[in-house]
């Protein structure tokens, strides 16, 4: 239950990952060991988890899961010592009572050393870092570690910057890369407390939503991901891609809100003609001298209406009546034409020979 080596560690609580690199590593006696080690306390016959390598050098984890018990190794749990050269990379996971050893070349791609070992009723606070050891008395060892560090269940990132893009008709995402992170998970919402929907997850720190939700606020948050799982959101932000009706009431009214003298059914300058009605007819709402009603004549034995379809956005529809009574009026077409084109609707019943003959066309444009 002794211990022979020196320990340079930090106290960490909760759940925790353990990397580094180590250089290289020289012992007289050949038999030392050098890694990293959690402690569950600085005193000799601690309980512990360790990933390790001896000159050689070979590479196992080690455990001792009884206080001042012996140690069991990875062949314990039928995993052979493998030899490995430096530099390498360890790394020990901690999760609750459990603890998993890793092995790397790179950093990048690692192979876990045995199966998870499970303590019994470890506490919160345990001791975690890096470890030299000589082996027997009175030989040396010398161990060059780099690229350290500690890491627990990623914290909640800042909230993401959102940039519209009217242009494009995306939303731009960006934010700052999370120190023990592996990955970042957008979510989506129409409203600040949700339901969200996961959007993407990625291990860049942008991201361009190119289908969001347009003419209302879209919510997103942000929350990062590493190996002991999802840390919790950011506060939402909040984006607005404006539709083209609300971009064009804010360029003639100063605000993008059907409100007020912005609003689609008000006449604001006093020529007939409401504001919605001014956009479908691609007039403008604030010049009394810019007027495109639609017009109407007679075919042969049948009403016409004309009219500019001015814009995609909006529901054109041509409609019939006899008598102007409110429950008398009928389709005649929805959106004909082409958009940006004059358009001309042709009545479907011939006009009565009553002297005068009655028979109505309108036109009706629905907002989208």
């Amino acid at each position: 239950g002794n211990d022979n080596l020196t320990f340079a560690f930090r106290a960490w609580t909760g759940d925790v990952i353990l990397t580094s690199r180590i250089v290289s590593f020289a012992n007289s006696d050949g038999n030392g060991r050098v890694g990293i080690v959690i402690r569950e306390t600085d005193t000799a016959g601690s309980r512990y988890a360790a990933t390790t390598i001896k000159q050689g050098p070979q590479a196992r984890s080690l455990f001792r899961v009884v206080t001042n018990g012996n140690t069991l190794d990875s062949t314990y749990f039928a995993t052979a010592e493998v030899a490995r050269t430096f530099p390498q990379w360890v790394r020990l996971i901690r999760q609750g009572d459990t603890v998993r050893s890793y092995f790397s070349a790179d950093g990048v791609t690692w192979t876990q050393d045995g199966p998870s070992r499970t303590f019994t009723t470890l506490p919160a606070t345990l001791y975690a870092g890096l470890f030299s050891s000589p082996g027997r008395g009175g030989n040396t060892s010398t161990a060059v570690f780099e690229n350290t560090t500690l890491h627990g269940l990623p914290a909640a990132p800042a909230s993401p910057a959102a940039t519209p893009n009217p242009a494009t008709g995306a939303i731009q995402l960006a934010w700052s890369a999370l120190q023990g992170s592996d990955t970042y998970t957008v979510r989506r919402a129409l409203a600040a407390d949700g339901p969200w929907t996961v959007v993407t997850t990625t291990t860049a720190t942008a991201f361009t939503d190119v289908s969001p939700p347009v003419g209302q606020p879209v919510f997103y948050t942000l929350s990062a991901t590493n190996l002991l799982g999802e840390g919790p959101p950011s506060a939402p932000i909040s984006a607005q891609l404006l539709s083209a009706l609300q971009s064009w009431r804010q360029t003639h009214f100063g605000t993008s809100a059907n409100a007020g003298s912005a609003a689609n059914a008000t006449d604001f300058d006093g020529d007939g003609v409401s504001n919605l009605l001014e956009y479908a007819l691609g007039t403008l709402p604030a010049s009394a001298a810019s007027v495109s009603v639609p017009t109407s004549q007679v075919s042969g034995l049948r009403l016409q209406l004309s009219f500019l379809r001015a814009r995609p956005d909006v529901t054109y529809v041509v409609e019939a009546s006899s008598d102007l009574s409110p429950g008398s009026w009928t389709p005649l077409a929805t959106d004909p034409g082409t958009v940006g084109q004059s358009v001309t609707v042709t009545d479907t019943v011939d006009l009565p020979t009553a002297n005068p003959p009655r028979r109505f066309l309108r036109l009706r444009v629905i907002a989208p």
